[in-house]
């Protein structure tokens, strides 16, 4: 009788811990624990035979652009949805935060597939034929110059933060020119990027900051071609910028605003003076004038100049010129 009880007891105790396992994989795994981002809730059916692009968007404000950008366009490409692992911001700059799915567990039990180089075009991305977690920079204007069009009306940042922007750099433009004169400056946005660059970790990683020099030769080759110039510098380093760019009054200082702010001031202009990083780039990108960008930014034949083509064409955009 005792030894009946015993058998009872285990089989009980197995049905509990199978029923448990069931459920946790039913709701860890399948693709009905994503969730979306939308109003519309009651949608997990039509996803659950579909592939799933999961990506982690983290880093600053240019690095998110890129991730997002070309995750888009991968996930379009191999007609994938595309699943947020982590969103460090991206949602909150835009008007209209991108239609994405919320991971709630499913991602991290999908294989990874990892870019080859940050900066450079990773075809093996083209054709995904299984849900996957894509894990890079993805810092590479191929993947999504098919779809460029579409993330210039998804990229638009909100409207009390472009309204700050416009109304700081409207003072500053009437503290010099009266209000007839404004409407006749080309504006040339200029961003210098140094701060951490400077630091013996990212020099011998293989970044290169922007010499005085170059800024000197940018601002001419814009001088050159141009009438009623304005620059206006963007910079984390602004004692430099002032100590090094030649003085006069069509040169303005812009005062350290959220990245947000910074990054839809430089979108104001009618073109782009680029030094280093994602964040200039982003800002050209969006400008989409005549664009100048420091061609020395990586040291060749360090980890970071592995990292890209000889030519940097993957990760320059085509017309851009280099100085």
């Amino acid at each position: 009788m005792r030894c009946n009880t015993w058998r009872v007891l285990w089989v009980i105790l197995f049905i509990a811990v199978t029923g448990l396992f069931v459920i946790q994989l039913t709701y860890t795994i399948k693709p009905y624990s994503l969730y979306h981002t939308g109003t519309n809730t009651n949608n997990t059916g039509k996803y659950s035979h579909r592939l799933f692009l999961c990506h982690k968007f983290h880093g600053g404000l240019g690095n998110l652009l890129y991730k997002f950008a070309s995750a888009y366009a991968i996930a379009r490409e191999n007609n994938m949805e595309l699943v947020s692992v982590k969103d460090e911001g991206l949602s909150a700059a835009l008007e209209y935060p991108p239609e994405m799915l919320q991971d709630n567990g499913y991602c991290g039990h999908l294989p990874v597939l990892k870019e080859n180089k940050c900066c450079s075009y990773d075809p093996k991305f083209l054709n995904i034929n299984r849900s996957v977690n894509v894990d890079g920079y993805l810092q590479s204007w191929i993947y999504f110059q098919k779809y460029s069009d579409d993330l210039r009306q998804l990229i638009i940042f909100k409207e009390d933060q472009v309204e700050q922007a416009k109304k700081l750099l409207d003072e500053e433009l009437g503290r010099r020119y009266d209000q007839t004169s404004k409407l006749f400056r080309t504006l040339v946005g200029m961003h210098i990027r140094r701060g951490n660059k400077l630091e013996a970790y990212y020099v011998k990683y293989g970044y290169k900051v922007a010499p005085a020099h170059y800024i000197v030769r940018a601002m001419k080759y814009f001088s050159d071609r141009f009438q009623n110039l304005t620059f206006v510098v963007v910079t984390e380093d602004q004692k430099w910028a002032m100590d090094n760019i030649p003085e006069n009054n069509d040169v303005i200082f812009m005062k350290k605003n959220d990245a947000v702010v910074d990054m839809i001031i430089l979108t104001l202009m009618n073109h782009t003076i680029m030094t280093v990083g994602t964040f200039g780039w982003w800002a050209a990108w969006l400008t989409d004038g005549t664009t100048v960008y420091y061609k020395d930014f990586v040291e060749p034949y360090t980890k970071f100049g592995q990292q890209h083509r000889l030519d940097h064409s993957d990760h320059i955009l085509p017309g851009w010129i280099p100085l």
